[in-house]
């Protein structure tokens, strides 16, 4: 035997090794899963003990967790309370929704949740996409194996460890119903770890750059994400139901919206259509039925949904509406507890709050709100924001942008029980200001967590400055 010979034997039998080694591996991490679906199953099954209600799972991001809501105001529980009135049987349901999440991370989300043999899975993602990197996708088929996927985590953990300086926590929310987090800064980029309600974790990984092209990519995997939502859905006998987002006609949502509409059509998938369901609120809104971007508008869009386009408290009842008459649909809530969506909003009134000047040296501003709102006068020329053109470029923010910063500790009050509040402007910030003339702008804020508050903004006054001020 050649020396060439014997070298290429040596390759073979390590090769073969290896195949063996890894064979063997991923027999043991698939024996590892089958044990414990069967016991998630057996959990499930004591926990339902004497219900013989249908599961039905959520899955998706933080519009499924509900992130600036309490438990009991989430959509999955306002779905079941809903469902179970008069007497009716109703459903049962478990949250499986972790903030952030793509829709590869949804796809895992269902894999946990169909061991749980559920009647029908709750589904919205999409918006995520754009901003993460989805995992490896090179060794095609072979991803799909647990050793590989088992590989991708240690590899993903040494990265953690080596950025442990950098950790940084955070939450999303307020308070007790915030959701928490880890920021991560790896040499591979931005990572976040979420965790879910039910405890599950999952590390999610942000693009370092963006375009077109991306966008584009985002989109196609995003899609083909859903197909496969769809194909293991029907394998494992359960229905699933598309939940479009609440805000889903608004920019930056309406491409995942379109994609669950047409695969909707195309594969015959129930949808409850809450971007639909936000514009006719909107509408009943308006006093011309209209979407006129006027001050009250903005006082039912706040009511509705949060500065960064999370439904509200009120937001998820109109959704919860619109879901369980899909879900009847489907034969799994009854058509007794059925409710019109537009029901929360059809009798709330949009306050928006009165600005008013009383004193011209020095500049005092009242302010006429709900009470103890906490208002924020802002000053500035006219135009250069997306709202109403407020005098300050504020863009979509103003209450997490300016209300916590230094120039609403600056300009910002609470009313008193009344509703009323009073706030003199320094004569620096006036002068500061070289354009004329100024104006002065409320911005009313309900609740503490800034995100989660609900947010009116006032008409502009133009301000009478005093007389030596005037140019």
């Amino acid at each position: 035997m050649t020396p060439a010979s014997r070298w290429l034997q040596r390759v073979a039998a390590i090769a073969l090794g290896l195949t063996v080694g890894i064979a063997l591996d991923e027999l043991i991490l698939q024996s590892l899963a089958f044990f414990q679906a069967r016991e998630v199953k057996a959990h499930t099954r004591e926990t339902a003990s004497g219900e013989d209600r249908p599961l039905v799972l959520f899955v998706g991001d933080s519009n499924i967790y509900g992130v600036y809501v309490r438990r009991e105001e989430t959509l999955p529980m306002l779905v079941e309370d809903l469902s179970r009135r008069q007497g009716e049987r109703g459903v049962r349901v478990r949250n499986l929704a972790i903030p952030g999440s793509a829709s590869w991370h949804v796809l895992r989300q269902i894999d946990r949740g169909l061991a749980e043999k559920p009647a029908a899975i709750v589904m919205t993602c999409g918006i995520n996409n754009f901003s993460q990197s989805p995992p490896g996708q090179g060794l095609g088929i072979l991803e799909e194996l647990r050793v590989m996927k088992l590989a991708r985590r240690t590899y993903y953990n040494f990265l953690l460890e080596a950025s442990a300086p950098s950790h940084t926590p955070f939450s999303l929310g307020s308070g007790e119903v915030a959701a928490k987090g880890l920021n991560l800064h790896t040499s591979e980029g931005t990572a976040v770890l979420m965790q879910g309600r039910d405890g599950t974790s999952e590390a999610l990984i942000f693009h370092k750059s963006s375009g077109p092209s991306t966008e584009q990519e985002s989109l196609r995997r995003y899609r083909a994400d859903v197909k496969e939502m769809i194909r293991r859905s029907r394998e494992a006998g359960t229905r699933l139901v598309f939940s479009t987002y609440f805000a889903g006609e608004l920019p930056g949502f309406q491409a995942p919206t379109q994609v669950l509409r047409e695969e909707s059509r195309e594969c015959g998938i129930p949808i409850a259509d809450n971007a639909s369901a936000f514009l006719q609120a909107m509408r009943l809104g308006s006093a011309s039925g209209r979407l006129e971007e006027t001050p009250e508008w903005h006082a039912r869009f706040a009511q509705l949904m949060t500065a960064d386009r999370h439904p509200t408290a009120l937001g998820y009842q109109v959704e919860a509406r619109v879901l369980a008459r899909t879900l009847s649909e489907i034969g799994l809530v009854s058509p007794k507890v059925l409710e019109d969506p537009m029901a929360p909003v059809a009798s709330m009134k949009a306050i928006v709050p009165e600005v008013r000047q009383v004193s011209t040296d020095p500049i005092r501003i009242e302010v006429h709100a709900q009470p103890l709102d906490r208002v924020t006068v802002l000053i500035g020329p006219s135009g250069g924001s997306d709202y109403l053109n407020l005098p300050l470029a504020i863009d979509r923010w103003p209450a997490t942008r300016l209300l916590e910063r230094e120039l609403g500790g600056l300009l910002a009050t609470l009313t008193d029980d009344s509703g009323k509040g009073e706030i003199t402007i320094p004569k620096a910030l006036t002068d500061g200001i070289p354009n004329r003339p100024l104006y002065a702008q409320v911005v009313a804020q309900r609740g503490q967590a800034a995100f989660a508050a609900q947010v009116s903004i006032s008409e502009r006054v133009e301000l009478t400055l005093p007389a030596a001020e005037k140019k």
